[in-house]
């Protein structure tokens, strides 16, 4: 009873303390992020469904006035990239590989065995002035807690690639297979399905964790310039998930960048089933069951509770996973 009760008061405080940062914003915005977390929480969905798309279109208006001059920048640019054999693939963990969690180990080690001749670069925070420069006020900001390290993430991704090109893969991605030649050599490329209604702004057209192109696309050249501009304004991200909302302003308002959207294929589909399997007892021999012939990426997280052993003490498909030699 006492941990429902801390886990409530922590939620609570959570609420108000995310309450007071929105009002920074707007009111409205604010009333609009509460109504939406408070119906879903009491399954009033319809209620919550309404005040969440509110809550995106007011994002939406918001970033597009802020970003009105860089929408006209780019408005009528369609420039696709220069193409680079052997073009980079980059991941990233802040602290470095050394103090990152297991699992984190183990989808770095994947990657670098599956990339054949594209480099791997791991990222971290003694190495990224190796490859780019980001803004001293960004830093400040990093350093003053207003701009979180995902943020800063997001922003070293779109600039990595903006400059070299390549192939971005978040450090939670496990790779099963070798990557295909096909992802490095579309002017764009994401993991991509149907779009569906499944609650966030990307519909399933666009992750932000598997991202790759080519170098001075389009794409990248703006979001580079749109988070500078942001940032070089604002305190705090009007929303976790700011990156994709900053892509639906591009896919809104500038057309090759749309078109870049629309032209990548349904890959990857089933890049939530490892995750989704990590407790179930399925024995090592049958591991592979898991892993599907039309997926090479999968999408895993380090935040999540993952049992080494089942109730009836087998062997789970995370322990096997965490052993599997690469």
């Amino acid at each position: 009873m006492k941990t429902l009760t801390s886990r409530i008061k922590r939620r609570v405080l959570l609420l108000i303390n995310n309450f007071k940062s929105d009002c920074a914003f707007s009111i409205l915005y604010a009333l609009l992020r509460v109504m939406d977390e408070l119906c879903g929480r009491v399954h009033l969905n319809k209620l919550s469904n309404i005040a969440h798309e509110k809550k995106d279109k007011w994002i939406l208006n918001y970033l597009e006035r802020q970003l009105s001059d860089l929408i006209q920048k780019y408005k009528n640019i369609d420039d696709i990239g220069v193409f680079e054999e052997n073009a980079p693939v980059w991941v990233c963990w802040w602290t470095g590989v050394e103090m990152a969690p297991d699992l984190v180990k183990q989808c770095i080690k994947s990657i670098r065995k599956q990339t054949g001749s594209h480099p791997v670069h791991v990222i971290d925070q003694n190495s990224y002035s190796v490859y780019i420069d980001i803004p001293d006020y960004m830093m400040h900001k990093v350093k003053n807690g207003q701009m979180g390290i995902a943020h800063l993430s997001d922003y070293i991704r779109v600039s990595l690639l903006e400059k070299y090109g390549g192939l971005w893969l978040d450090s939670t991605i496990f790779c099963a297979s070798s990557l295909p030649e096909s992802y490095f050599e579309l002017p764009f490329f994401t993991c991509k399905s149907n779009p569906t209604s499944c609650g966030y702004l990307s519909q399933m057209r666009w992750t932000t964790f598997v991202l790759g192109g080519w170098r001075g696309n389009v794409f990248y050249r703006f979001i580079k310039e749109a988070f500078e501009e942001y940032w070089s304004q604002e305190q705090a991200a009007v929303d976790y998930l700011f990156f994709d909302y900053l892509i639906e302003v591009a896919r809104c308002e500038i057309p090759a960048i749309s078109m870049f959207l629309k032209k990548v294929p349904n890959n990857n589909l089933h890049r939530d089933d490892l995750q989704a399997a990590m407790n179930q007892a399925i024995g090592s021999e049958n591991f592979e069951q898991v892993i599907k012939s039309d997926t090479v990426l999968y999408k895993l997280s380090w935040r999540e509770t993952y049992r080494l052993r089942t109730i009836d003490g087998s062997e789970s498909i995370y322990q096997y996973f965490l052993n599997y030699h690469f």
